[in-house]
Formats: C-alpha cells, structure tokens, sequence
C-alpha cells in the first residue's frame, strides 16, 4: 500500500502547471471633447481588434482575470481578449454590461476592469512637459531610457513615469506571480480540477505604449548590457510595441522547479529568453534604490 502511495505522489510531483501573463498595449481610443483621458474607450476598430487578438489567443475564462490600468480603453482591451471565445459576448458591449454577462451566464464572478496602477503612466510631475515634447517628437522611449530617471532624481519628481517606475512596476507584477506559481503548482499536485483547463492560469494585462517596453529594456540591460539593450530599441523602433501586443510571460513549475520564460514580439518575430527571479528582484531593487535617491 504504501508503494502505491509513493507511485502516486511521484507521478503527481511530475504534474506541470503555468500561469500566464499576456501583457498588451491598447488598439485606437476615442477622441471625446466631452470626456476626460482617463475616460476615453477604444474606437470601434480599436474593440474589434482586442477582440481579434483574443481569438488568436484562445483564452480560457473560467480561469482568467482581466487587468487595465486607471484608463478605460485598457479595462475593455484586457476584458475583449479574454472573453473573445464567449458567443454571448461581442465587442459593442460595454465593461459594465461585460461584467453583468459574466456573472449572470458564465458564473465566474467579477473578472474584468480589475484596476493596476502599475499599469499606467504618469506624466503630471516636474518632468512630464519634457515627457510630453518628446511623446509628439516621436522620442519617447529614448527620452525614458536616457533621461529620464537622471531628470526626476535632479528635480526631485516622486510622480511622473520614469524608466525604473516602468521596469521595476512590471517586475514586481510578474514577481507576485512566480509565488502564485508555486501555490498553484501546489493545488495542481493535490487534486485534478485543473486538468480540464492544461493545469494553466490565465492573466490579460492591458496597458499602454512605453510601459512594457521598458521592463524588457531593463532585462536585456541587466543581463545582456547596454549595447544589447540598444540593439532591442533599435529594432522595436519610435513606436514601441504594437497596438494589442506586448510581452508575454510564462511561469512554469515542476515540482520544486520554476521556469519563467519572456517572450516578446520584435521585428514581426518572436524572442523568447528565460528569467528567473533575481533578475525581477534586481530591477525592484535598482527601483528602490533609485527612489530613495529623490529628495
């Protein structure tokens, strides 16, 4: 008896789970006179093509959750992918009429319009303007590369975006995941519910231009060097990552083994590299370190 036991805990232990994390910047936003930034939504096009990049997707509802930073049009980017195989659903609903949907026909609860800050940017602080002349001079990320943490150190900004606030918010995010990884990857050995979903929990992230691209300029910085980072600038382009694109994450446990694999789209290419959580702990770091260097 007990030999069957063991056998069935060794063959539970060879159990594979992942948590995976779909990062993606917002497709066209309205251009309302009557409403605020924070208000704006996605343009008609703009729904169809989250809803599109859904269906690419394939997503798996019944184990996911939708994540948008403080703007609407990256709640309804998040929610359109994830809920793009649902045939009651359709991309002219709005969130509100997305979450009555969810709960009253799909009953998993309120899963979308989850709000995180560290998904947004800000440019309200000393070196916002300077942010700003270079968003319209096409410049942008450059600026955030190579000025703008020295600026907000020399003007003592504690707001606006930097490059390590956009590095290290992502980081911490994907962090947070690696210990649900494990706590998941435990519930996977336990029992089979999962089986029926590929043993896989599923995150949509909606944000903006320059947020993501940074955390990946980070880790290419970090474990490549500055010229590996610049390459990546360089073949990303002014641009950043296209609308309803962004890097991908996969955290993969195997009994006491984690694999965290980023992958990102470059140069209508994909590029995966494998992290691990040093690397997320030292951008957290740099940002602290940073952070409390502001006076």
């Amino acid at each position: 008896m007990r030999e069957k036991n063991n056998a069935e805990i060794k063959e539970r232990q060879k159990k594979t789970s992942t948590v995976l994390l779909e990062f993606m910047r917002h497709p066209k936003k309205e251009k309302d006179p009557n409403k605020g930034p924070r208000e704006q939504l996605l343009t008609e096009e703009g729904r169809q093509a989250a809803f599109k990049r859904g269906q690419d997707i394939n997503p798996e509802p019944a184990v996911s959750v939708a994540f948008g930073s403080g703007q609407s049009r990256t709640q309804e980017t998040s929610a359109l992918t994830m809920l793009a195989n649902e045939e009651s659903l359709d991309p002219s609903m709005s969130l509100e009429q997305m979450n009555q949907k969810i709960a009253e026909e799909l009953k998993v609860g309120k899963k979308i319009a989850v709000e995180d800050e560290r998904l947004d940017f800000n440019l309200n602080g000393p070196i916002g303007k300077r942010g700003n002349e270079m968003f319209k001079a096409g410049q942008y990320l450059e600026f955030l590369i190579n000025e703008s943490d020295k600026l907000a150190k020399d003007l003592g900004d504690k707001e606006s975006t930097t490059y390590l606030r956009h590095a290290g918010n992502i980081a911490e995010i994907i962090y947070k995941y690696t210990n649900i990884g494990d706590n998941f990857n435990k519930a996977v050995l336990k029992n089979d519910k999962y089986e029926k979903f590929s043993n896989q929990l599923e995150r949509y992230l909606g944000t903006h231009n320059s947020v993501t691209e940074m955390f990946v300029a980070k880790i290419i910085e970090n474990t490549k060097g500055e010229e590996a980072r610049n390459k990546f600038l360089e073949k990303l382009g002014t641009g950043g990552f296209k609308e309803t694109e962004g890097p991908q994450v996969k955290i993969v446990n195997e009994g006491d083994s984690q694999l965290i694999k980023l992958t990102y789209p470059l140069e209508n290419e994909e590029v995966t590299i494998n992290i691990n959580k040093q690397d997320l702990q030292k951008i957290m770091e740099q940002r602290k370190e940073f952070e409390d260097n502001i006076k």
